[in-house]
């Protein structure tokens, strides 16, 4: 089979809904998305998000009692922070790191945690580090450097931790995934 076939191929199974790559043309465009090509998955409530003048700031360490779709957190200096468990990644004492606790999903499922600025990102469901079923970095995205998603169950805490960022604030959206759509 040649290049195009697979192109094709590809183009129809996603056009369909029924590959797990990027989304339809249509959809992408519908939600905003159409410069942020690198993320299979819409991003436009986040960038949303991150542009409104409502944007909540948050100190780092903070546990609000409900969950903010999304927050300018406040950081500290990566030698001042304590984190939840022994990082996966070093930390550069010459940039900055914090973390949001957030006290349960509503509903279980896919969620994505977006952020604005690059940084190294852990989150945790009670207690346990997850990993991220996806996971994309954006260089061509304004407003939005990379996005993880995750699948939670019901439970007492979820923490995120943002780690090496490189402002002393950085923009962090929760909330759950949107799920492709086939035109």
């Amino acid at each position: 089979m040649g290049d195009r076939s697979i192109a094709f191929s590809l183009f129809v199974l996603t056009a369909l809904g029924l590959a797990g790559g990027a989304d339809p043309p249509r959809a992408r465009a519908a939600s905003g998305d159409s410069e942020c090509g690198e993320i299979a998955w819409p991003v436009g409530r986040d960038r949303n998000a991150f542009a409104s003048n409502d944007l909540l700031r948050r100190p780092s360490g903070a546990r609000p009692r409900r969950i903010d779709r999304a927050v300018e957190l406040s950081l500290k200096s990566s030698d001042q922070i304590e984190l939840f468990m022994r990082l996966q990644v070093a930390l550069d004492n010459r940039r900055f790191s914090g973390a949001v606790a957030l006290f349960g999903v509503p509903p279980p499922g896919l969620y994505q945690v977006t952020l604005a600025e690059p940084a190294e990102g852990e989150v945790f469901e009670n207690g346990m580090r997850l990993k991220p079923l996806e996971f994309a970095r954006a260089q061509n995205c304004p407003g939005v450097a990379q996005s993880a998603r995750y699948q939670f169950t019901p439970g007492d805490l979820i923490r995120v931790e943002i780690i090496n960022a490189p402002q002393s604030t950085i923009k962090v959206a929760f909330d759950q995934a949107e799920t492709r759509t086939a035109w």
